[in-house]
């Protein structure tokens, strides 16, 4: 994992979370993105960015929390086997985001 970062932005940022270097992740978001446009789907609009969320951030942020993603921005977190990929529901609630896996997909080495 690289990084670490912030959705929309830092400066106001909804979620936090660490970047992951994955072509592999990268090619199956492209084939997934292919293959939902055949059933009328629009491609985001937004860049994809690979990685994993650290944090949701649902009040105002601490003005320490801007310099401590950007301080680490280009961080190394080391390395992280994957042995298979999840598909999730996300619902976000007032008490907090609930996830149910939809499906699981194990990966061959």
């Amino acid at each position: 994992m690289i990084g670490t970062g912030a959705f929309p932005n830092v400066d106001r940022p909804n979620v936090v979370w660490a970047g992951l270097e994955a072509a592999e992740l990268v090619a199956l978001y492209e084939r997934i993105d292919e293959a939902v446009s055949k059933f009328g789907y629009a491609s985001e609009r937004r860049p994809f960015r690979p990685h994993v969320t650290l944090a949701r951030v649902k009040r105002r942020p601490p003005p320490e929390l801007r310099g401590l993603i950007q301080q680490h921005s280009e961080t190394s977190w080391g390395e992280v086997p994957v042995d298979a990929v999840e598909l999730f529901k996300s619902t976000l609630t007032p008490a907090g985001s609930l996830y149910e896996v939809l499906a699981r997909c194990p990966l061959k080495r």
